[in-house]
């Protein structure tokens, strides 16, 4: 069982975590960690309570409810070489999340949809991936 505060930038709130949840969010709470807590309220003396009753990573709550991938990739910093890895990273993480390219050079950006069949399941790995691949900040997920 575990008992903690979630702050924002509002304020914050007690949460209760009863064993069993806590033993399934357990490798996910520490400090500095983004969660979505969703519970029950219950009132309190001088501040209210929440009985947590899912813990989610807050990252993969945004990815999950993604509705398209669009990856930007400056071509003059992308090589051609890069080409199978990032096809063979993409066939690797199958899913049902649309894709859209971008690419840039200069002044000019081309947009590309690729062919519907080419769909993605959006996952924190699939995006460290790409951005190791096509540079740091260049994935985005849509809503």
């Amino acid at each position: 069982m575990a008992v903690f505060r979630l702050e924002d930038s509002h304020g914050g709130v007690e949460v209760v975590v009863f064993p069993d949840l806590y033993r399934e969010a357990f490798g996910i709470l520490s400090n500095d960690v983004a969660v979505l807590v969703k519970g029950k309220p219950e009132p309190g003396e001088d501040a209210g309570k929440v009985l947590a009753t899912k813990i989610l990573l807050l990252d993969e709550v945004r990815q999950r409810d993604a509705s398209s991938m669009t990856i930007r990739i400056p071509l003059e910093q992308f090589f051609e070489d890069s080409l199978p890895h990032l096809r063979e990273l993409l066939e690797q993480h199958r899913g049902t999340c649309p894709l859209k390219f971008e690419l840039t050079r200069e002044n000019y950006q081309v947009t590309v949809r690729p062919h519907p069949f080419l769909r993605v399941e959006p996952s924190p790995e699939l995006v460290t991936s790409l951005e190791a691949i096509c540079g740091e900040g260049t994935v985005a997920l849509n809503r």
